[in-house]
């Protein structure tokens, strides 16, 4: 069996192989991806993980159905919006999550990658090297801390 399931920056392959003893014997799955990215690299890891949670639960009474819900809730939570140096929705240093709207929100987004950082990481970042943790380029004056 094949699949795949799309998010906004990602396309995730995975192949399921049934073996003979199925369902006596669990199914393997193997991520197909070949990820370019290291950040894409962590999200493969974490799949793998849930994965391997799954079917240390295997018995000869679980369904197919229900690896097919768990990949997508996984895939569903390593693909929600997160920030690129901390990988998390809420902000470690003051709660607010990375989206929604500016009052509650704790957000920069680099003015040329586009990509979302928790604003303590971001200046953090900033301070530390200089440059946007993702694309290496140098953010425009009024972005700086």
């Amino acid at each position: 069996m094949k699949g795949k399931m799309k998010t906004e920056a990602l396309t995730f392959k995975f192949e399921i192989l049934l073996p003979e003893e199925y369902p006596n014997k669990m199914p393997k799955i193997l991520v197909k991806n070949e990820f370019e990215l290291e950040s894409y690299e962590k999200i493969k890891n974490d799949l793998i993980v849930s994965f391997n949670d799954f079917f240390n639960k295997w018995t000869p009474f679980s369904y197919l159905v229900d690896l097919f819900n768990m990949i997508s809730e996984k895939i569903f939570e390593v693909s929600m919006i997160s920030c690129v140096i901390c990988h998390q929705i809420k902000c470690p240093t003051c709660g607010r999550k990375i989206a929604g709207p500016r009052e509650e929100s704790c957000n920069v987004t680099c003015s040329y990658c586009n990509k979302l950082y928790h604003e303590h990481c971001w200046n953090q970042t900033i301070k530390s090297i200089g440059k946007c943790g993702f694309c290496l380029k140098e953010p425009p004056p009024n972005s700086i801390p």
